[in-house]
């Protein structure tokens, strides 16, 4: 793991341990704002491949999150996401949202190189997430 897949890893764990009581829905947030971001990029159906992708390496430790039908609209995309997310228990919830989101970004470091990938996590999530990542590193 590379320092910049750590560093995002503490991220997404950050974002998500804030509410765990909302976990569904800042998973829903999130993932409508990183796609917004990369689908400039990658194009709608490269985002789709690359979630898709996520969906099922995470399936194989959290079977309920299969199948989720890629081929949607990104947003019904989101909805269904955050619905089985919403229907288990909070830990299981965030821990499958934190893999889920690990995994995606995983994967696009591997494809487009590390810097790029946190400069388009951070244009999403804004710098924020990056220093409240750090102040919960430290504790």
């Amino acid at each position: 793991m590379t320092k910049a897949e750590s560093e995002l890893h503490r991220v997404i764990r950050a974002k998500l341990s804030q509410r765990p009581d909302v976990c569904a829905e800042v998973t829903q947030q999130l993932w409508q704002s990183l796609a917004a971001q990369l689908v400039l990029i990658i194009g709608d159906a490269g985002f789709k491949s690359l979630l898709h992708r996520s969906l099922h390496l995470c399936g194989e430790q959290f079977p309920w999150l299969l199948p989720v039908n890629t081929s949607l609209q990104r947003d019904a995309v989101f909805l269904e996401l955050s619905t089985r997310l919403a229907a288990q228990d909070v830990l299981q919830s965030m821990e499958a949202s934190i893999r889920l989101l690990q995994l995606f970004l995983d994967i696009l470091t591997v494809l487009i190189g590390d810097s790029l990938t946190t400069g388009i996590v951070r244009s999403a999530w804004g710098d924020d997430a990056f220093d409240l990542a750090a102040t919960e590193f430290k504790k």
